[in-house]
């Protein structure tokens, strides 16, 4: 707004008359962006740019983090495109941060493009820009592009981590794609990259909505087996998937896995494995 762009403005008149030095301006930028607000800071920088002080990439950097944090992708782009406009350094630091700030807010095309960007600028790919992307992905259920993203990375030399596999599982999860969701575990398997609960909850929970009963059991068994965390929503989804289908015997079997191993229970629980007796 015109008048914070004022009051910040007459302010920092008042502290530097002359103007700060450069480390001083980025400590005032990034101090205005994480103790008051990200509008307040734009206003320090424009302030900057208005008096032709110093402005560097270590300025627009403090921003990009700050943009990141409150999830202002909008702003995160303006940032990068005022840097492009002039001819700052970018990095790949610069761009996977605006990464960030589009995945947290679910701006997945967003996040995409800028991916284009990186590479147009012939900068390289690292895993945090793969991971922000695929993240942005699977918060809008976009499972194509979760797997495509995987896959290219599995084509690099980069090392892919146990995050990443469950992402795009998850992805995968949330559309509805019980087949891609165990394809994306069974590589994560063969890869030898660490099976944790979350990579079983959202494939068990991929199988539940399909009604891949046989599937969710087995995989059950599988952590079971190896001694991870068996939680309430993991038990639950394989009841479910059971009900769907009407196999009231696993389901029960599965309510009683639950009792014995002092799992709590829920109405989730117990509607599941009625509605898998009335099926039946």
């Amino acid at each position: 707004p015109i008048f914070q762009l004022g009051a910040v403005s007459a302010k920092l008149d008042q502290v530097f008359p002359k103007g700060p030095d450069a480390c001083t301006s980025t400590r005032i930028l990034s101090g205005l962006a994480s103790k008051h607000s990200i509008d307040m800071a734009f206003c320090a920088l424009s302030w900057h740019q208005v008096n032709q002080y110093e402005v560097n990439r270590y300025h627009y950097s403090a921003l990009l983090n700050a943009c990141a944090r409150a999830e202002a992708w909008t702003k995160a782009l303006q940032l990068l495109s005022e840097m492009h406009h002039r001819m700052l350094e970018m990095d790949t630091v610069c761009f996977n941060v605006a990464i960030s700030a589009c995945e947290k807010s679910g701006e997945w095309e967003a996040a995409l493009q800028l991916m284009k960007s990186l590479a147009q600028s012939q900068l390289q790919f690292d895993t945090i820009t793969f991971s922000a992307a695929i993240s942005s992905c699977e918060k809008c259920s976009k499972w194509e592009q979760a797997v495509h993203l995987l896959f290219a990375m599995m084509q690099s030399t980069l090392e892919l981590d146990t995050i990443i596999f469950n992402a795009t599982i998850s992805a995968c999860e949330k559309g509805s794609k019980w087949e891609r969701a165990l394809d994306v575990f069974a590589v994560m398997a063969n890869r030898e990259v660490e099976l944790d609960t979350t990579s079983f909850n959202a494939t068990i929970s991929a199988c539940e909505k399909s009604g891949e009963w046989a599937k969710a059991v087995q995989l059950c068994a599988v952590i079971m087996k190896k001694k991870l965390e068996v939680g309430t929503i993991t038990l639950n989804a394989a009841i479910s998937a059971c009900g769907k289908r009407g196999r009231w015997v696993k389901a029960l079997q599965l309510l009683n896995d639950m009792l014995e191993s002092h799992v709590e229970l829920d109405t989730i629980s117990f509607n599941a494995s009625i509605s898998a007796c009335e099926k039946g």
